[in-house]
């Protein structure tokens, strides 16, 4: 299984069973006019050297952090959908360290909020790039390699 493949079949699990939401695979076309309000980020360190990065709309994080932590949307605030998007990119880059090779650790969390916020690792290279539909929103989920 090519690592692409991995990557979306571990984000359709980790979408599923913690939020109980789907995904529908998206046009990057789609993805990219999206207005991308939280970037998560996770790096992976030792075999692979990487980073699974999640972008995603205020909306989705804010219908995501209101199933996470069972309060209504209007309650969630800008700490709690930075709390769900940590928690859902580290569930995501967890599930791959397995299957990237052993002896990986996992950074702790990185997210950024804002209007149209960027995360760049340089000297990095892009190895797939993902852009997802869930709850009518757009996610793109990234993983940069050393």
């Amino acid at each position: 299984m090519d690592i692409s493949t991995a990557l979306a079949q571990i984000t359709e699990s980790v979408f599923l069973a913690t939020l109980g939401f789907s995904i529908e695979h998206s046009s990057t076309a789609e993805a990219d006019a999206a207005p991308s309000s939280l970037v998560g980020a996770v790096e992976i360190g030792g075999a692979f050297e990487g980073a699974v990065v999640v972008n995603c709309s205020a909306a989705f994080a804010r219908k995501a952090a209101a199933v996470m932590f069972g309060i209504a949307e209007a309650d969630v605030d800008a700490d709690d959908m930075a709390d769900t998007l940590g928690e859902l990119t580290n569930m995501i880059a967890g599930n791959l360290k397995a299957l990237v090779g052993s002896g990986c650790q996992l950074s702790l969390p990185s997210v950024v909020l804002g209007s149209l916020p960027k995360l760049e690792m340089l000297g990095w290279s892009l190895k797939s790039a993902l852009p997802f539909l869930s709850q009518g929103q757009p996610v793109r989920i990234r993983l940069l390699a050393a």
